[in-house]
């Protein structure tokens, strides 16, 4: 009976809040202290302009007279709130825990939004559109990302990334008839982590309002939750994270169907536009921006480019208000060549179409000539932002990913066989070797250039035979002939071919090495190098070296992946005993053989070190989730589900007598079947026996090259609460 007085009491006190909200104006201020000169500056009582500032207004409020499409209510609202990017449109109705359409379902506007954004300079302004109002106590949570990094994988993984957290380093959470939490996340996840202060700091009647918004989602009115927290708050955060009020962000919005922050919370009630919990698909979306939030325009693809070609084409998909900016890549210099800000003046034209735009970097001559003088073997690449304007609103899109389509510059559209250098010619007049086939001309004479295989120089005279040398192709057997009796000497060595249609093949593999005492070299041999890490991961950044026997006599040393030279170079003092390459700019894939080869300074013939094979890390599988609890009659449990990130991973169960208690030999499942996490990361099981009341249910998960994970950090009890 108790129980009951209690629903009717909240059902009374709800319906007569509604019944009051539903006859006032849009944009009323109906709960939280006012004056608020934050979140109401002007202190009218409404979070809307003043009807001066709204043309043809009649009344206080929103206007009622525009087109649902201009979104009136935030382009008319007192403070410039800017649209946090989402995944997807905001859709309705779709909760985790809470009711439909409620206090915690985020709602949309015309354009799909939900959510909101300003910073005035002094402080952070929130704004969440609900679909309902409510006085009871939720939470409704900001989480930011401060440093750019994000996820386990990619050019912008954050080295913090854990379960639970791929990369937020801030939680803002508005908690209800309490206040503002604030926590310092950064590695932290489950419910770990600082807080800042406590809520008492930025209590809610002080550092939130509630109004009416003008929307009407499920038939009825939608309201909006402003807060602020001041920046000044945001200055203790420590371990090296910091947010000023010209910090870049990007954002996550959540609600939850209790007054918690988010991160731990298994009341998640809706994830924003959004069914990735991670949050990394909304947040891969968006661009860091220390003003209003970003959207991330979408990376414009190039087509192939050739030295013949007179201009440089591509694709975007966001239509004909893209902004493409062309860029080469030489090594680790980077140039912009055309669009926007280019030195070249270069422009590139938009041709519309739908859904996808054609571009073109405008110019008239071969890319080899003219203003660009690009070469082969340059990489090209293009980013992508968006100035829409469209009425009286501006919309930007925040620049594009440049690492999706990038093209290496060829003298021509064609393909050279793999040349390797066999040996000497008699008498060490010149080079031979084989092809791995046909080149572009067949048989005949072509453009040849040597060079040094540990400067990576191009080598011009040899004992006083001098470029350009020529390379003569029967089959797949070619020969550079030296004339007068012009001998090799000591060296290490690599060529490139060019057909007479310029089609240019890469320096051949493997580089070769002669030690003689011809004239023009030494045949002393030089201090072998070697690699002094045991082991090298796909993920590694740096690579070890050292001297067998000691130290250096002033040596220069190369790496060299799969035969192939690169170009790592380095020079190593006297004396030194180790040096190291930075190898952040590589892909390294398992199975490739790495070497280093160097030469001592005075001497000619190089030396090589031992080889070592890349491995791929060891990856742990991501702990599963146990779906919880099950409630039904006592010993009647035989079917079992969750939750996972390794989609197609094999799940294995087990039984607990307590939550922290030894696990049990895993449960069979009926036929022995495979338990396998499908494409929506859900997986289930029937078991052959049923599992005893009050037992505790535990999973693990191991996906294909990966270790199997831990346990399940909770469990499903086959009792009602047990978890």
């Amino acid at each position: 009976m108790k129980n009951f007085f209690r629903v009717l009491f909240i059902f009374c006190t709800y319906f007569l809040l509604t019944q009051t909200t539903n006859a006032q104006t849009a944009g009323l201020i109906y709960e939280g202290t006012d004056p608020n000169s934050v979140l109401d500056p002007n202190n009218d009582g409404y979070v809307s302009k003043p009807m001066s500032q709204i043309p043809g207004a009649v009344a206080a409020g929103f206007p009622t007279f525009y087109p649902a499409s201009l979104i009136p209510d935030i382009l008319y609202s007192e403070i410039a709130y800017a649209p946090i990017p989402k995944f997807a449109i905001e859709p309705i109705q779709d909760l985790g825990p809470g009711p439909d359409c409620f206090y915690t379902d985020m709602v949309p506007d015309a354009n799909g939004i939900s959510t909101y954004y300003h910073n005035d300079g002094t402080n952070m302004l929130f704004r969440f559109r609900l679909g309902g109002t409510a006085p009871n106590s939720k939470g409704y949570t900001v989480l930011i990302d401060t440093d750019g990094k994000f996820g386990r994988t990619g050019a912008n993984a954050d080295p913090n990334a854990v379960t639970g957290n791929l990369g937020f380093e801030i939680e803002i959470v508005l908690r209800t008839n309490f206040g503002i939490s604030i926590y310092n996340i950064d590695g932290e996840g489950g419910s770990g982590g600082t807080e800042i202060g406590t809520f008492n700091d930025r209590l809610y009647e002080n550092f939130a309002v509630k109004s009416l918004s003008l929307t009407t989602n499920c038939n009825d009115p939608d309201y909006f939750y402003d807060f602020y927290v001041p920046f000044s708050h945001l200055t203790a955060l420590g371990g090296g994270v910091t947010l000023t009020d010209t910090t870049p962000i990007r954002m996550l919005t959540l609600t939850s169907i209790n007054p918690k922050r988010a991160t731990g919370n298994n009341g998640l009630s809706d994830l924003g536009g959004t069914d990735d919990a991670t949050g990394e698909e909304t947040i891969n979306g968006q661009t860091p921006s220390a003003g209003d939030p970003l959207r991330k325009a979408a990376c414009p693809i190039l087509n192939s480019v050739a030295l013949t070609d007179t201009s440089i084409t591509g694709t975007t998909t966001e239509g004909d208000n893209a902004i493409i900016k062309v860029y080469k890549r030489v090594g680790a210099t980077v140039t912009q060549i055309a669009g926007p800000g280019a030195a070249s003046g270069l422009s590139v034209t938009i041709s519309s179409s739908t859904p996808t735009a054609t571009w073109t970097l405008d110019n008239t001559v071969a890319l080899s000539g003219g203003t660009l003088s690009l070469s082969s073997g340059d990489i090209i690449y293009a980013t992508a932002e968006v100035t829409t304007v469209s009425g009286t609103s501006t919309t930007l899109s925040g620049t594009s990913d440049s690492d999706c389509s990038e093209k290496t510059i060829t003298a021509s559209v064609c393909t050279f066989p793999v040349i390797t250098i066999s040996g000497l010619n008699s008498g060490d007049k010149g080079f031979n070797g084989i092809l791995s086939g046909v080149p572009p001309d067949g048989d005949g004479a072509y453009t040849a250039k040597i060079y040094n295989a540990i400067t990576g120089v191009e080598i011009t005279n040899i004992d006083g035979a001098v470029a350009p040398y020529s390379a003569t192709v029967t089959g797949t057997n070619w020969v550079i002939a030296f004339p007068g009796g012009k001998k090799v000497f000591s060296g290490g060595y690599t060529i490139t071919m060019e057909s007479a249609g310029g089609c240019v093949s890469a320096q051949s593999t493997p580089p070769f090495y002669e030690c003689n005492s011809n004239p023009g070299g030494s045949n002393t041999a030089s201090t072998v190098p070697t690699i002094t890490d045991g082991t090298v991961l796909t993920t590694a950044t740096v690579l070890n070296g050292g001297f067998f026997g000691g130290a250096s006599v002033a040596a220069k040393v190369r790496l060299v992946i799969n035969d192939a030279v690169t170009d790592l170079i380095l020079d190593v003092s006297p004396a030194a005993t180790s040096y190291q390459f930075d190898i952040s700019n590589l892909t390294l894939t398992a199975g490739d053989v790495l070497k280093i080869i160097g030469v001592d300074s005075g001497n000619s013939c190089v030396a090589q070190s031992a080889t070592l094979v890349v491995t791929a890390p060891v990856v742990q599988s991501i702990n599963p989730t146990v779906t919880g609890p099950y409630c039904g009659a006592l010993n009647s449990i035989t079917t079992i589900s969750g939750t996972s990130e390794e989609i197609g991973a094999t799940v294995t169960l087990y039984t607990a007598d307590t939550f922290g208690g030894s696990k049990s030999t895993s449960l069979a499942t009926t036929g022995d079947a495979t338990i396998t996490v499908d494409a929506n990361g859900d997986w289930s099981v029937t078991t052959d026996a049923v599992i005893n009341s009050g037992k505790f249910i535990f999973a693990k998960v191991q996906n294909t090259g990966e270790t199997i994970s831990d346990f399940s950090t909770q469990s499903g009890g086959s009792r009602c609460g047990n978890r």
